[in-house]
């Protein structure tokens, strides 16, 4: 997670997540956690593969990231990305 905040801060300034995909080594004992900590503070689209990292850690992430995007979560559990400017009527 530091590692993801510092990407966001520092080099990916400005981009947005608009998919997370985390890759978890025991699924049964670490997705609940993880779980929680992402429903407080994500509004995009998110998976768990339990598959153990290749590098031998026990969790690793994989995000994509976009400019000029706006996401939200939907009530129903899906997620919504939208590209571009914002739509202004007239």
């Amino acid at each position: 997670m530091e590692a993801y905040d510092t990407l966001l801060q520092g080099e990916a300034k400005g981009a947005t997540p608009v998919f997370k995909r985390y890759f978890l080594s025991d699924a049964a004992n670490q997705a609940d956690y993880l779980m929680a900590i992402e429903m407080e503070t994500s509004g995009c689209a998110l998976s768990i593969v339990e598959q153990s990292p290749l590098d031998g850690s026990k969790i690793a992430l994989w995000v994509y990231l976009m400019t000029d995007v706006q996401t939200r979560a939907l009530g129903n559990g899906l997620c919504e990305a939208k590209h571009g400017p914002p739509v202004t009527s007239r």
